[in-house]
């Protein structure tokens, strides 16, 4: 029952990384509009595919998250027909159609990657041990989660003061959980270096911008670090959060140096610190019985 989990979280990853593609692509090599057998397309529906093989296999079978990640795997197979349907006919290429099947798909990426990413996080706080299968399945949704939330943001905020808060709010979230929520060395840290590696890679690597030195790892190696040593310490927690929200971004891309940008950033991740560390922690305790019981029982 390990498989599914893998799979799935692969799948999330899948799509993330090809959405990243196909939206510089539309920059780079088809501004013309999209060939028949776009790669970038590929990836994404073969992202979408590896999800219905999970839920195929069993994942999160007997859970409440079987029928979150189901929404966003069904979401996606109609939005990717009709994004193919606009696609190929140049009368609907910029009609409200089009947007919709974009804007459905990307909100059933971010159902899925949401669903794995949390369920993991909340079975990993009530687990003994941690299996690397559980870790791996953290660490791949996490990332996916981070791509879309961040693309997303992004695209529809610009540079506005909107996206630096909310850039660091989902950073300063997803890092803290993964932080947070496994008792292995390095997890916040891991998920920061493939993240801010894909992000690199396609921003300087494929699209050709302005080379720039990341500092995300800082924050993150220092939460890191210290998880174990401010147990209790809420405050601790809400510092390093802020910081985890502000480091993430900052000199990504290069517009993210300004004063406010960085102020935008920071109070970003702490109010994704508040979230984390006064809600979050009960929503985990009152799922116990559930997600983290069925989480131990199938894959650890």
């Amino acid at each position: 029952m390990r498989q599914p989990l893998l799979i799935g979280s692969a799948g999330v990853l899948l799509q993330a990384l090809s959405g990243w593609w196909d939206a510089l692509s539309h920059t780079i090599q088809f501004q013309g509009g999209d060939p028949p057998l776009n790669p970038a397309h590929i990836g994404l529906y073969s992202g979408v595919g590896l999800v219905g093989v999970s839920l195929i296999m069993g994942l999160f079978r007997g859970s409440g998250w079987r029928t979150s990640l189901a929404a966003g795997f069904f979401a996606q197979i109609v939005a990717g027909g009709l994004n193919e349907v606009t696609h190929r006919l140049p009368e609907l290429e910029d009609s409200a159609l089009h947007f919709t099947a974009h804007a459905m798909f990307t909100l059933g990426l971010l159902a899925s990657s949401l669903t794995i990413f949390s369920a993991v996080c909340i079975g990993m706080i009530h687990s003994e041990v941690v299996s690397t299968v559980l870790q791996l399945g953290q660490l791949t949704s996490g990332v996916a989660l981070w791509l879309t939330a961040s693309g997303s943001i992004l695209y529809i905020f610009d540079t506005t003061p909107a996206a630096t808060v909310l850039l660091g709010f989902t950073a300063a979230t997803i890092l803290g959980s993964a932080v947070y929520s496994s008792p292995r060395a390095y997890s916040g840290t891991l998920t920061w270096t493939i993240y801010a590696a894909s992000i690199y890679l396609f921003t300087v690597g494929y699209a050709g911008g302005p080379p720039y030195m990341p500092i995300g790892f800082t924050a993150t190696l220092v939460a890191d670090l210290t998880k174990g040593k401010d147990a209790g310490r809420k405050y601790t927690r809400l510092a390093i959060m802020a910081l985890l929200g502000m480091t993430a971004h900052i000199a990504y891309p290069t517009y993210m140096n300004g004063v406010f940008q960085i102020l935008g950033l920071l109070l970003g991740g702490l109010i994704g610190g508040i979230l984390l560390t006064y809600v979050g922690e009960r929503v985990a305790s009152d799922s116990r019985s559930s997600s983290a019981s069925h989480l131990r029982t199938h894959y650890l």
